[in-house]
């Protein structure tokens, strides 16, 4: 089978992007092939935040009215674990453990899942000061 009318064949490509992945079957992974002159290399990425979170607190869905609807509610030990698993993405390494932990609980409170902590006592201050409202309209 070909993949395009002008590309590789599928056979080369699947069976190693599958070996890749063979331990990983419990999670979603993420798999990138990119093509370009008939060759193919392979990419893996860590699943979607909003699956480990569902995964997690064992959600089939979100909140249908975030902020308002309230699914679950995550332990600091829980969004680390999460952050343990997203830190392995190559484009996340260079992110602050502390940072990517709050970027987990921003996507759980647009789902509907609360956070038991305070998440700046627990994950460090602000990495920026707020903007005073004169420095906006300069």
């Amino acid at each position: 089978a070909m993949l395009s009318p002008c590309g590789p064949r599928a056979c080369p490509i699947c069976g190693p992007g599958l070996a890749l992945c063979a331990g990983q079957r419990s999670r979603i992974v993420a798999l990138t092939v990119v093509i370009a002159n008939r060759t193919f290399s392979f990419f893996t990425k860590t699943p979607p935040t909003s699956y480990l979170i569902r995964q997690e607190l064992g959600l089939e869905k979100g909140s249908t009215e975030p902020g308002t609807l309230f699914v679950g509610t995550l332990t600091r030990e829980q969004v680390e674990k999460i952050a343990k698993i997203k830190h392995e993405d190559a484009h996340l390494k260079h992110v602050p453990f502390g940072g990517l932990c709050k970027t987990i609980l921003g996507s759980a409170a647009s789902m509907g899942v609360a956070y038991e902590g305070d998440m700046f006592a627990d994950f460090g201050p602000r990495t920026r000061p707020k903007k005073q409202k004169e420095e906006l309209f300069l």
